[in-house]
Order: C-alpha cells, then structure tokens, then sequence
C-alpha cells in the first residue's frame, strides 16, 4: 500500500513537474523521502483533479479544427462543448490518472465553449472552462463577381435540352473550416427568394460556394444568392447567417443563333449555329438585306438547303431560334440572327482529276444546280506565262485531256455555266492540280473495305483489308511495309511489280495473348533502284456489322438487328440523327439484337454496330458515308388507330369510334362517299370518337382516321390511315 501511494505521488510529481516545471520533492537514500510531502501529494491525488487544460492557442480558428489536450486524476473527465457532452475519458485503474488529446472540428462562422469536468469515487467534481473560440468564417469577395453556366444537352431521344444551371459564389481566400450553406433563388433581382438546397450544403473546406440547379426552364432569368450559415447540431441549436453573397444573374431564355449562308450545288446552303437550347428555327428570307422578309420554313435540323432559289439573284436569310417543351408543349422563342445572303450564280461542285494513260487524265464531276454547260480548261503551271487553254465544252460530267506531258505540273479549270440564247449568264469555277508521271509518293491511298476471320474460340484474329491508291504513272512497282508490333521492326511485306496494279489485299493476324500484329501498312512507289516516299494506312480497322436493319415492335420500340462479326465477343451500338449531327450511344450487348426505346416521332434515326474483340489493338469506327448494309436508316412513325365502327345515332347524325394511339395529340377524320372514293377532312378531335353532324339521309358514308403526334421537337407528325368504316343515314 505504501508502495502504491508513493508511486501516485511521484506520477502528481511528474504530471506537476511536466506542466508546470515544478521540481521533485527531495527522497531519502532508504525510500522513505519526505513522509509529509509525499502524503499531501497523495491526499491530493485521492481527489478529482484538473492539473493541464489547453483548448488551441488563440481565439480565432482558420484551420478547420482545435486541439484539445487535459492532465489530471479522477474516476472520469467530460468534455462538454457548448454545454453539449462531446466525449469522456476514464481514470486509469493503476494510478486515477486520465489523459485528453483530441481534436475538435467546428462549424465555419460558430463560436464554442469547451468545458471539462472531472469527478472521483467520492461524487467531488472539479471543472474548467476556456475562452470562447470562434471558427472563422469565409467572406465571399467583392471583386469578383459570382459567376454561372448554362449547360445544355442531347436528349434521351436526341433534341436538344436544356440541362441545368451552374452557379460559382467565390470567396477572398480559401477556407479550411468546414462550411455550411444554403442556395436561394428568385425570379426577380431583389425579393422574393425561396431556398432551394434540400437541408444544408457541406463542405469540408472550400474556395467558394457551387450549387448546380437542375429545376429550371427554357425562357425564364433565374437570380441565385448564397449563404453561409452555422447550422444546427448537438452545439449549435440555432443556425445563424454569417455571411451572404451578391445576386447572380442566369439567363436561360433563348439568345440569338449564328447564321452561315453558301452557295451549294443544289442551291443556297445554311448552317445554323445555336449552343443554346434551341431545337427548331424559323427561317425567313428575302431579296432585300433591310425588308421584305417572310417565313419560308421551319427547320429542326441545323443544315438546309434552299433548292427554291433562281440563278442570278441575291437572297438574305436570318433565323429566329424556338425552344419547344415536351413536357409542357410551350414553345420559346429567342432573338433574329443576323441577316447573311448569298448570289446565287450556280451551284457549286467537285472536280476530280486522275491520270488514266501515260499522256492523258480524265476529269469527273457532279452536276452543278442550274448548270447546263460545262467548260474544261488547262494549262502549265510548272512553266511561267503558260495560260489556260480551253479542252471541251460539254454536257456531260466528265472529258478525258489526252496529250499531256509527262513529269508535268497541271491546272485544271471547271466552269460549270448557265447558258441561254449562246449566252453564258452566269459561272462558278472549280480548280484542281495534278502532276502528271512519276511522283515520289501514292495518291489516295485508303482502304476500300475489310474482312474478318476468327477461330472458334475467338482468340485468334486475320484481319484482311483491301488497300487501293491512283496509279504512279513512269513507277516500276510498288513496296508494301508494315511495323511488326511484336518486334517493332519494319517489314517489307510484299512487292509488286507492276505500276498498273495500284490494289493490294494486306493480311494482318491477331491474337488475345499478342494482340493485332500490324498498326499500319506503308505504300511506297520505286522507280528502278530508285524507292520513293512512305504513305500510310491503318490496317487495323475491321468492318461495322453488316445487314443492320430497324424494325418497329410497338409504338415505343424499335429493334435493331445485325449479322454476327466474326471475332467479335460484343457490340456497341450508337445512333446518329439529323438535329445536332452527333452519334449518342445506346448500349453495349453480346447478341446480335437490341431494343431502342429513347424514341420520339418523326425524326430520322441512323444506328451503326460496332463490333469488339478481345484482341488488343483491333479498332472499329464509325463510318457515316458507309454502305447501307452498315447501318440502319429509321424514323418512328406515329401509330395508326384502329377503327371500331360507325353508327348512325341521330337525324342526319354518325358516330365514328376508334381505338386510342399512344403519344397522339388529336385525331383527324375523314369522310368520302365511296370506299375508294376521295376522302375530304371534316373534323378534328382529341378524343377517340366523332359525331359526322352532315350525313344526309339515305346515303351511305365511308370513314378513315389518322392520329397526329407532335414529337420531342415540337415537329408534327400524322399517322397512316386507319381501315375505312361505314354507315348509312337512315334518320
């Protein structure tokens, strides 16, 4: 017992001697010391105690937390925090001696009281209690303003949406205390905010305050402001504002859009570019830049082109952009672009040159709209002073200039013409440059298609692609390189000896442990000894899925089929549509089949299949110009009602009744007097029967109803036919 009491003396002592730097009390060389010292010292430990009590060391926290640290005895210590128990720590069994060292993470803008108290086996309690210390709150800045962003996207079934508004409330300096705030917005700059956070915002730190809000709609101006308040938990059970932003202005109504206007070969070309909501634009034309404008189209794609134009005259387009809600069916409009025109002097085209003979190319081109004549010229370009020299003048869409020179630089000159009474009324002029002969390098050189093959168990790959490039007139052959992937050497794979064979069939192996053997191949003319430049082409690429196709299973379905790839352990399938002219990708699936149901009527889908292999460096593109066995052209039509009868229900009265069509906006009806007679509208409705009031009496009438959808465009769109059905006026 006496050894126990000295020892929690000595432990006061040390605990005395480390807090305070007080000395030892003076011992005996027998261990007896100081009886007196060491049983004051032991009276005192027998007691309820704080000996050290330090909570931070200023008054003001930037740092997101406070250390707390205590020394003493006693049965238990209570840290309490604004009179709110935080923890609690036990008197060791040895000695009573209990030990805080914790940190304590307050809320930014709050001010805390700490206080300990500590109790013995006796029910004696001592207490302590600090400063009140304030978490330092972050003041948003003045110089620089809130900030926002108006994030827009495609839509599930591919018009454009609005998505959201993104709002950014920056403060003068980072803070490390944890934040708290809320999110306010109103319709007007000043009034009338609601809150529109759910609870309270969290931050652990932050630079400034960001609130993303998604519950807006096209045409409105939204005003946001944010506060930072302490919140309400076990220490602050009031929240308190402590700090409150400027006003941000977002403007979510429709702007203007940018407008871009081209003579086309088939008249005038208009590109619109809208990166707002915008999914239809009405345009407007007119042979004035200042007046006279009317509407001539509604568009919901961003490229038009208008074929109604006459050669020789000048037209002026703007476009006023509209937002149409499917979910409320309000439409928006925005503000006219900016007038652009165009002359209209003839469609344009492309001119393609190709040398066919050792002194001889032969041009080709498309027709141009309104163009009924053609001239060739050509001349020298290699030589100086040399002047364009008329070839032919023609009808047709191509001519063949023999009588060249070879190693020649040529000009060749297309004008396409309008030519009335021998008269040239109006021309465009096309170029194109060729030098004729030998040249250090293939032109044109692409793959023209590709094969797959794969053994059973897909591991193991042959890839065979099918290169073609313009003959090198004068050249003695051609070398074919690729880079060994497995070696990173260069091979020469094959040559050919011909200058008149510009095709090769490149092969090209795989597999799931090695990956793809080749990247690229390389086609290289050489005359005699003589190797000229390397030209590339991947030959890593296998096909899309052949025999795609697209076929309505209801009125929210479309499946989409394709022929197994060989090789392929799963597809990727994308869509593609008019309105933004991006793919959307759809899904991904190990069979040869998938359901589309992120559809909308009227609008034209185009899907692709995208194979993938379990063999590393195997690509597959997308190729928008490929053949129709690649892809699938669809578009959703409305469904067609079917009829379930008429009946004649009153004097000079018949009731026609049909099934209901999903997603139809109205019904319109039809009569005729025969079965396959001309059917004349005499009524729309939005309910599925119709009540024909003129039936005159003694005639037999025959009916059709077609239902009308409006899609996710705000586009109208009318179904087929439904079967015909009749009565008679008996009445």
């Amino acid at each position: 017992m006496k050894n126990r009491l000295i020892k929690k003396a000595l432990c006061v002592a040390l605990a005395s001697t480390m807090v305070f730097g007080e000395a030892l009390p003076a011992m005996a060389a027998d261990g007896s010391a100081d009886v007196q010292s060491a049983q004051a010292e032991v009276a005192f430990a027998e007691e309820a105690s704080i000996t050290y009590f330090s909570v931070g060391g200023q008054d003001t926290v930037s740092s997101g937390s406070v250390h707390i640290s205590a020394l003493g005895y006693g049965t238990e210590a209570v840290l309490y925090v604004n009179g709110a128990w935080y923890d609690s720590w036990t008197g060791s069994d040895y000695d009573g001696s209990w030990h805080v060292d914790t940190e304590f993470r307050g809320v930014a803008g709050a001010t805390y009281q700490f206080k300990l108290v500590v109790s013995d086996d006796n029910g004696q309690t001592v207490s302590q209690e600090s400063g009140k210390i304030y978490f330092e709150a972050p003041k948003f800045s003045r110089s620089r303003k809130p900030s926002e962003y108006v994030s827009y996207s495609t839509g599930d079934t591919g018009y454009r949406e609005l998505g959201g508004v993104s709002v950014s409330f920056p403060f003068d300096s980072y803070v490390q205390n944890d934040i708290w705030y809320e999110v306010y917005r109103s319709t007007k700059p000043s009034g009338g905010f609601t809150k529109i956070l759910s609870g309270v915002g969290y931050m652990y730190g932050a630079s400034e305050v960001r609130y993303y809000d998604d519950n807006v709609k096209v045409g409105n101006t939204y005003y946001y402001m944010a506060k930072i308040v302490t919140g309400t938990d076990s220490y602050n059970k009031t929240s308190r504002v402590v700090e409150t932003s400027a006003v941000a202005k977002v403007d979510c109504r429709l702007g203007t859009a940018e407008l871009s206007v081209d003579r086309g070969a088939k008249g005038a070309d208009i590109t619109v570019c809208d990166y707002g909501a915008a999914n239809q634009f009405d345009l407007y034309r007119s042979t004035s830049k200042t007046k006279g404008f009317k509407k001539i189209k509604t568009i919901y794609t961003p490229e038009y082109t208008d074929t109604t134009v006459k050669a020789g005259k000048t037209y002026y387009y703007k476009v006023v952009p509209k937002y149409y809600d499917a979910s409320t069916r309000a439409v928006s409009k925005g503000t006219a672009s900016e007038v652009r025109g165009v002359k209209i002097l003839m469609g344009t085209t492309e001119l393609t040159a190709v040398q066919n003979t050792k002194s001889s190319v032969k041009l080709t081109w498309d027709k141009a709209a309104g163009a009924n004549m053609y001239e060739v010229w050509y001349m020298r370009s290699d030589i100086s002073g040399d002047r364009y020299k008329r070839a032919v003048a023609t009808k047709g869409t191509s001519c063949t200039i023999k009588g060249l020179a070879s190693g020649a630089e040529y000009s060749f000159k297309l004008k396409s013409q309008s030519v009335s009474g021998g008269k040239v009324i109006c021309e465009n002029v096309t170029y194109k440059w060729l030098q004729t002969g030998y040249t250090e390098s293939v032109r044109e050189l692409g793959a023209v298609s590709s094969t797959v093959s794969a053994s059973k168990d897909k591991k193991n790959l042959t890839i065979y692609t099918n290169l073609k490039w313009n003959r090198v007139w004068g050249a003695s052959g051609y070398k074919i390189f690729a880079r060994n992937n497995y070696t990173n050497k260069l091979e020469q794979v094959a040559v050919i000896k011909s200058a008149a064979r510009n095709t090769y069939k490149f092969k090209n192996t795989g597999s799931s442990s090695k990956g793809i053997k080749y990247y690229s191949a390389y086609v290289v003319p050489y005359k005699g000894k003589k190797q000229g430049e390397m030209t590339s082409v991947s030959v890593n690429y296998i096909p899309l899925a052949k025999n795609v196709k697209a076929v309505r299973k209801s009125t929210s379905e479309v499946r989409v089929t394709w022929s197994a790839v060989p090789g392929a352990d799963s597809y990727t399938v994308y869509r593609m549509n008019p309105v933004l002219g991006t793919t959307q990708w759809l899904g991904q699936t190990k069979s040869t089949n998938f359901s589309d149901r992120k559809l909308t009527t009227k609008l034209e889908y185009t899907y692709f299949i995208q194979p993938s292999t379990n063999v590393s460096g195997v690509n597959c593109s997308i190729d928008y110009e490929a053949a129709k066995q690649y892809k699938a052209v669809y578009t959703h039509a409305v469904g067609t009602p079917k009829m379930s009868g008429a009946s004649n229900t009153g004097a000079k009265k018949i009731t026609v009744k049909w099934s209901s069509v999903t997603g139809a906006k109205n019904y319109v009806v039809y009569r005729a007097t025969k079965k396959n007679g001309k059917y004349t509208k005499i009524g729309t409705t939005s309910s599925c029967s119709f009540t024909d009031k003129k039936a005159a009496k003694g005639k037999t009438y025959y009916y059709k109803v077609a239902a009308v959808a409006v899609n996710d465009g705000g586009c109208a769109a009318q179904s087929a036919y439904s079967k015909t059905a009749s009565a008679k006026s008996k009445k």
